[in-house]
This record gives C-alpha cells, sequence and structure tokens, in this order.
C-alpha cells in the first residue's frame, strides 16, 4: 500500500494512504520505533536506544516519501544515520484494525452440539489440537472422549495446551464427597450456576473437569454463556446507558467466557485494590437491576 501524502506539524506527522486511511504520529514514537540497527538489533528484534534519553521532541531535518511512495524516510538532525519505515509498518500502528468477534453466543439448544473431541487425537496430532482451540474460543466449552479416567491423563492434556496454574488448592487436584474441607464443592449438594475463583486477582481462563469416577444418580454440570447473558442485557434498551459508561462508570458489565459454569458479569471498577463489590448495590441502582437481569436471562437459556 502506498503513502498518499504526509503532512509535518510541529511535533507530529501526519500521514494519508492511497485508501483514505489516515493516521499522526508523535516524531518522539518515530524515533523510537527506529528500525535502524543501531536503534534495533535486527536478531533480537529488541531496542538499542534508551528511550528515556531521547529528547521530548527530537529534531528533524527532512522528511521524504521513498520506494515509489511505500516507504517513509526521516533524517535526524545531530544524527548520523536515516530511519526508514515501511508503509504497511506505519498503517499497521496507525489505523486501528476492527476485529470482529471470534466468539459464538450459544443457549440451551447447544446441548445436543457441544464440540467434542477425541483424546489421543488432540495429544497426538496438531491439527486436532488446533481444531480444539478454535473450538474453544468459539464457545468457550468443550468435551472430551476416549479419556481414560485417572490423574495422569488430565494432566497429559492439560500439559498439551499449556502449563498447569497453582491456585489455593494446588496444580491439579482432586476432590470428592468431604465434609471436613466446610466446601459446597466437596458435598453432594447442588452449588448451581457460578464462576470459580472470582475471589483471586487473576481468575483462571480455562479449565478442565474431569470425571474419574461416580457411584449414584444425576450428579449433572451445567454451563451457560456469560457472553450470551451480557450481550442481551446490553442490547436492553432499559440498561444500555448505564452499561456502556455515562454515570455508571464506578461499575461496568465484565463478559467473561467461562468454561466451567456462568460468567460473572458485574465487577467493580475501582483501583484502590479493594473488594471488588464493598458493599451491595442497592436495589433501585441500574447495576442491581443490570445483575438481576443477567441471572435471570442466564437461568432461561
Amino acid at each position: 500500500m502506498r503513502i498518499q501524502a504526509i503532512r509535518q506539524e510541529q511535533e507530529r506527522l501526519f500521514i494519508e494512504w492511497e485508501n483514505g486511511d489516515q493516521a499522526d504520529f508523535s516524531f518522539f514514537w518515530l524515533r523510537d520505533h527506529c528500525q535502524h540497527p543501531e536503534s534495533l538489533n535486527p536478531e533480537t528484534l529488541q531496542r538499542t536506544v534508551e528511550t528515556f534519553a531521547l529528547p521530548s521532541v527530537p529534531p528533524v531535518s527532512d522528511v521524504r516519501l521513498i520506494d515509489d511512495n511505500r516507504s517513509l524516510q526521516i533524517d535526524w538532525r545531530n544524527e548520523n544515520f536515516l530511519s526508514e519505515y515501511t508503509s504497511e509498518f506505519l498503517h499497521q500502528f496507525g489505523v486501528p484494525v476492527k476485529l470482529e468477534p471470534v466468539y459464538s453466543l450459544w443457549n440451551n439448544a447447544l446441548q445436543d452440539t457441544i464440540p467434542d473431541f477425541q483424546f489421543t487425537e488432540v495429544v497426538e496430532d496438531d491439527d486436532a489440537l488446533q481444531a480444539m482451540l478454535e473450538a474453544f474460543l468459539s464457545y468457550g466449552l468443550v468435551t472430551f472422549s476416549g479419556m481414560d479416567s485417572n490423574l495422569e491423563a488430565t494432566r497429559t492434556l492439560l500439559e498439551r495446551v499449556g502449563y498447569i496454574r497453582q491456585s489455593i488448592f494446588g496444580g491439579l487436584w482432586d476432590f470428592s464427597n468431604n465434609q471436613k474441607h466446610s466446601d459446597s464443592a466437596y458435598t453432594s449438594v447442588g452449588i448451581g450456576l457460578h464462576t470459580d475463583s472470582t475471589y483471586c486477582i487473576d481468575p483462571p481462563g480455562m479449565q478442565l473437569l474431569h470425571c474419574l469416577a461416580f457411584d449414584g444418580e444425576g450428579a449433572y454440570n451445567q454451563f451457560a454463556d456469560g457472553f450470551h447473558a451480557a450481550d442481551a442485557v446490553q442490547r436492553s434498551k432499559r440498561f444500555s446507558i448505564g452499561l456502556t459508561g455515562g454515570s455508571t462508570n464506578s461499575s461496568t458489565i465484565r463478559k467473561t467466557r467461562c468454561a466451567f459454569n456462568c460468567a460473572r458479569v458485574v465487577r467493580s471498577g475501582s483501583t484502590t485494590g479493594g473488594p471488588c463489590m464493598p458493599e451491595p448495590p442497592s436495589p433501585g441502582s441500574v447495576i442491581w437491576r443490570a445483575a438481576t437481569r443477567t441471572v435471570r436471562t442466564i437461568s432461561a437459556s
């Protein structure tokens, strides 16, 4: 893609491409992102220039288009080299890319068509692994067949995807009906839709549930799409203003895709490191009504 025109105004450079896209860059940014070997190691692609040693407005002697308007060249005053930037490089950083969501919204209609993958194929074949990861990215939920009922199989599948993160329970653990833990998760009582570890600063982004043994009736897992619920609430005219900003910037809708159960969509906007919601919101507030609407939407779907 060619550059149509450039215009220098004080400490900034304005660029227009032949397709009509426009962007502007500070000369500080351009100097800091210089591709010359004296500024960027060509082997490691790491900076060798000291960013904080640069002047806030690096002096420029000349700016010109070269290579049939496919590149930009800057002659820095008091420096003995030229910086060159391809049109594609500048376009990549200067023009925001509008990406379509890669996820698919779903409700209980997905129940009979949840993407399922053979354990052995995912573990042994890269194409099968790729297909599984793409399905997980799209739906936030996949199942596996043909797994051995032991923790080694669990570990093998997890480590095929990534490293196992540590938590307050450990990295990889099992649990059963045991009242000594004083935790509903260790009982046979149904605990309903929820998101695990929301009390952590960094909740898990992917979880794997593997039933090793079961002797009884029932015990079905329930899953819900937090994106679907958040989208329904977001599109509701009754809540749209309050949920997208305006006067409710103290709390926001957090659309969290979950691999286990439903998403917690109300999250405090506080940056003080305090509790997510130190006091319950008023039953008449936008956040309270949105949370109620979200729970109802999840239950209905």
